[in-house]
């Protein structure tokens, strides 16, 4: 096992994509942030008409999974691990006598630290641009840096639940389009399931599907605070669906042949 995840990172380390999603960090972080910066300056007053913006805010809208860097890691990472498919690569390590169950969990804990590492910078990238244009580190206190590290840490709990689904979607389907496809519609899916609580009329027995979303979990630390509904959110999401995504992916992994 500590073979094939060390085998797994060194081939997502070398791949060229990893090269193209650091320079989408940089560039997602300074459109993002400038571009709020530029609204700013033309609405003028923005305390006036409840628009003003802080680092809180340019932190809650990178942390958000299906923004535009939250979904992008997942696609150019799972497209990595597709090529393992692809490429033949697995057939490979199946001759020599690696268990499909092991290639499987050694994928997905490589996507999952990938998606991790990239996600964290993304979100402190922001963090610290959002406070430099909107702020000024004068006004923060070492309580708002501790609240922003424990923001980011439990959101990529959740995040890391969207990351098994891309695992799973890559295992089971084989092929980078049909990955993206089916990843892209799960995060658009579950970003209006996230609000449903928010459409006036509904039962509550409707509205309450949204806590089942990593995506309302990851909000919730954003705008309600670090609570401790949402600490368990954020982990109960994140068993819930790696738990479940590596049962089915491993069985269904070593039902099919690999050619």
């Amino acid at each position: 096992m500590l073979n094939l995840i060390r085998n797994d990172f060194k081939r997502f380390r070398k791949d060229k994509s990893m090269v193209v999603m650091g320079c989408l960090v940089i560039f997602f972080t300074l459109m993002s942030t400038v571009l709020l910066k530029v609204i700013q300056n033309f609405a003028g007053d923005m305390e006036e008409i409840g628009l003003e913006y802080t680092a809180q805010d340019v932190l809650a809208s990178a942390l958000n999974p299906a923004s535009n860097m939250g979904l992008i890691i997942l696609i150019v990472l799972s497209i990595v691990l597709v090529k393992d498919y692809t490429h033949g690569t697995i057939r490979n390590k199946i001759i020599i006598g690696k268990k499909k169950t092991n290639i499987y969990v050694s994928s997905w804990i490589t996507l999952l630290v990938f998606a991790a590492v990239t996600y964290i910078i993304y979100a402190v990238l922001n963090w610290v641009v959002g406070v430099a244009l909107f702020q000024g580190f004068g006004s923060i206190s070492a309580g708002d840096v501790t609240d922003m590290i424990v923001t980011i840490l439990l959101a990529t709990v959740a995040y890391f639940a969207y990351a098994s689904l891309f695992v799973f979607y890559a295992n089971t389907f084989r092929t980078a389009g049909i990955t993206i496809a089916a990843g892209f519609a799960t995060m658009v899916i579950f970003s209006i399931l996230s609000v449903v609580d928010q459409i006036p009329g509904l039962p509550e027995s409707v509205t309450n599907i949204n806590k089942i979303i990593p995506t309302y979990w990851v909000m919730s630390i954003c705008n309600d605070g670090i609570t401790t509904t949402n600490i368990i959110g954020c982990f109960a999401v994140f068993a819930a669906y790696s738990g479940l995504t590596l049962f089915v992916g491993t069985s269904l992994i070593k039902s099919k042949d690999i050619k």
